[in-house]
């Protein structure tokens, strides 16, 4: 099954596919699949057409559409990242859950996608979001499974909604982040490496495996033999500290 949240993935099932769909019509849209929402999604990809909403969750939380920019607030950009996520849609429990943990109220979740439909379309029964869209976070994660790990790093601006607590906001973060270190690691790529080690701070093994793959006259191996020594000592300091 090709899903519209998993962009990559989908654009190249339609492409292999391109002989049997380029004759169809609307009606035809309709036949194949329904009225479903990733239908209209999949049709706007294939014909190449622009999402209408692209949502902005790496390192920001934004919606943008031909009308501009938004921002969102926290809670808005949490649900639309579960449900973005979720291409089969939730439940309001199973929202509620991901959301809150233990401490979910589903009776809550009426409320809370009544206040979110106000940027962006949310249908019911089960709850998952409406009309053509793309979630960065969720690009990455295809363009990861792609191979495509420069691409992914390039349009990786930032953990997905760091201040977010959320459990399944935090699961996704988590699983992002070390999908994407991992895939650099093994890319032996050192302009790659070098790039997400900056942006991760102080990661001793992306640092010492940048060195690694840097050539010997390289100019950034200094850099590289400073962070790694930085690291070592503030590691050694906090040891000392415990004492």
């Amino acid at each position: 099954m090709i899903r519209a949240s998993r962009p990559d993935d989908a654009r190249a099932v339609l492409e292999n596919h391109r002989k049997y769909l380029e004759e169809l019509g609307d009606s035809g849209w309709l036949l194949l699949g329904g009225a479903a929402p990733e239908v209209a999604q999949l049709k706007a990809m294939f014909r190449g057409d622009e999402p209408d909403v692209k949502i902005r969750l790496l390192g920001r939380r934004a919606i943008a559409t031909a009308d501009g920019e938004t921002p969102l607030s926290l809670r808005f950009a949490e649900v639309i990242a579960v449900l973005a996520a979720s291409s089969d849609g939730l439940r309001g429990e199973q929202l509620a859950l991901a959301l809150y943990g233990e401490q979910a109220n589903p009776s809550t979740m009426k409320a809370i996608i009544s206040r979110t439909r106000k940027v962006m379309e949310i249908e019911s029964q089960p709850y998952r979001l409406a009309g053509s869209y793309e979630a960065d976070f969720v690009t990455v994660h295809g363009l990861l499974r792609q191979g495509k790990v420069q691409a992914a790093l390039e349009l990786y601006r930032g953990p997905l909604l760091p201040e977010s607590e959320a459990p399944a906001v935090v699961e996704l973060r988590e699983h992002l982040e070390e999908s994407l270190r991992q895939a650099v690691l093994a890319s032996g790529d050192p302009d790659a490496m070098i790039d997400l080690a900056n942006q991760q701070g102080d990661d001793l093994e992306l640092w010492e495996e940048t060195r690694r793959h840097l050539p010997p006259n390289d100019p950034r191996r200094p850099l590289a033999n400073a962070r790694i020594r930085r690291i070592r000592q503030r590691w050694r300091r906090e040891a000392l500290d415990e004492l």
